[in-house]
């Protein structure tokens, strides 16, 4: 090799780590968390779901208006409660959805739910994008099981400011009629 050669070689990778963005990180990672300057950047989050039953509260604390800004949750065992509707999955915007949520945990028993937490938003056509370019998300658990998401959009450099918003989970020991039903155990 010459050493031009040596030199558009070492310009490229510099230009490649420039204009590398979190959805490279996360398919060299395999989707495992990858660090950005001095933060865990994550794709998704699994907050853990304790038994017998919990709820929590969703409260926006600040995004953007453009591109809308939304919050991906799925259980992996049971069910959502979210204004009286249940689903296993559900995404609320920040355009559509009071900045405080109060969601219920519905779950079968004897199992270990999580609930995973990503961001999305609203695209230029009404598609939903998560997951691409520099979208990520980074957690710090407050303790007392309080998470705190900051989000970046696919849109853009990475900027962990697009979105934030705080996980409260409560455990609660309520009527377990309507978890037992679920389970098919009435």
């Amino acid at each position: 090799m010459t050493e031009l050669q040596a030199e558009e070689t070492e310009m490229m990778a510099r230009e490649h780590l420039r204009t590398k963005t979190l959805q490279n990180a996360f398919e060299e990672s395999r989707g495992r968390p990858t660090e950005v300057g001095t933060k865990t950047a994550h794709l998704a989050y699994d907050v853990p779901v304790e038994w017998p039953s919990t709820r929590a509260v969703l409260s926006f604390t600040s995004f953007t208006d453009r591109p809308v800004q939304g919050v991906c949750l799925a259980m992996s065992e049971g069910e959502l409660e979210i204004n009286g509707l249940r689903t296993s999955t559900a995404c609320m915007w920040t355009d559509a959805t009071p900045v405080k949520v109060d969601i219920r945990f519905l779950r079968f028993p004897n199992s270990s739910a999580s609930l995973k937490v990503w961001n999305c938003w609203r695209g230029r056509t009404g598609t939903t994008d998560a997951w691409t370019e520099n979208a990520g998300l980074v957690v710090q658990d407050a303790g007392d099981g309080v998470y705190r998401f900051a989000c970046s959009a696919g849109v853009g450099p990475a900027a962990f400011t697009d979105l934030t918003f705080d996980l409260e989970i409560e455990t609660a020991i309520e009527d377990t009629r309507d978890i037992m039903s679920l389970a098919g155990k009435e």
